[in-house]
Order: C-alpha cells, then sequence, then structure tokens
C-alpha cells in the first residue's frame, strides 16, 4: 500500500511539469526550405518558407532539432524526404525552448 501511495505522489507532482511543459508546444503547417548541419554537428537547423510563433527573438523562420533529441534519425530521414519531394510538413515545436535563437523542434510528420 506504501508504494502505491509513493507512485501517487510521484504522478501527482510530476503531472503539473508536463502539462507546463505542453502549453508551450506549437502545431505549424509549412514546407522546409534548407536544412543545414551546425559546424561541430551538435545540430540540424531547419529553414522554413513562413515564421513560427517563437519567443526566440533571432531566427523566426527557422527550427532547431539538436543532436541529443530522442527522434533525431527518424525526424532528420522525415526532413530529408521532405527537401527531395517539397512536400509540405506537420511541425511541432516548441515556442519557449530556444537554442541558438530558434525555437526547438518536437516533432515532424511528412504530408
Amino acid at each position: 500500500m506504501q508504494r502505491v501511495g509513493a507512485l501517487f505522489l510521484v504522478l501527482a507532482l510530476a503531472a503539473p511539469a508536463v502539462a507546463d511543459a505542453s502549453e508551450n508546444f506549437q502545431f505549424q503547417n509549412a514546407r522546409v526550405q534548407r536544412v543545414a548541419s551546425g559546424w561541430g554537428g551538435e545540430a540540424i537547423y531547419v529553414l522554413l518558407d513562413n515564421p513560427v510563433q517563437s519567443t526566440c527573438a533571432v531566427h523566426r523562420d527557422s527550427v532547431v532539432m539538436e543532436k541529443g533529441h530522442p527522434g533525431y534519425k527518424e525526424n532528420l530521414a522525415i526532413l530529408l524526404a521532405a527537401v527531395a519531394t517539397k512536400a509540405p510538413v506537420e511541425l511541432w515545436y516548441d515556442r519557449a525552448a530556444c537554442y541558438n535563437g530558434q525555437a526547438r523542434l518536437v516533432s515532424i510528420g511528412l504530408r
């Protein structure tokens, strides 16, 4: 019974943090204009055909995916397919989490 109580407490404390993070997620349809790597291979930079709604003030026409992203390989494959086919994509990005002046990419889908 103590384990159930402890588990409930952990879940109750973690829930607000998860809810706060998802409130910053933004969805957008776009076309990928360009995909580039950073000079140090630290990230993939994605130039879009329209601006993102982000608090990142430097580059509003792009998003970034850091190399440590859990879906890095899958998202990169989708990005390259989008460039090759010129197909539109569906982006999810974190409008409040910035990296080098760009919003962080969360997920991408090929349309």
